[in-house]
């Protein structure tokens, strides 16, 4: 039996180059950055950008 996606909540993507990527993203493709942090203890940096339909995050 085959399940229908209707909506999806979020995506998660890695990258090597957090600027490169959020230049593209936002710069290129219009999402607009929520937050950037980067993550303690790790060598992790991690930003959320956002792009919906309709719907959008309280500011």
């Amino acid at each position: 039996m085959a399940v229908k996606a209707t909506k999806f909540d979020h995506v998660a993507i890695t990258v090597s180059d957090t600027q490169k990527s959020l230049d593209f993203y936002v710069g290129k493709l219009g999402l607009r950055q929520v937050e950037q942090h980067a993550l303690e203890g790790d060598k992790v940096d991690e930003a959320m950008v956002f792009r919906a339909h309709g719907h959008s995050p309280p500011d």
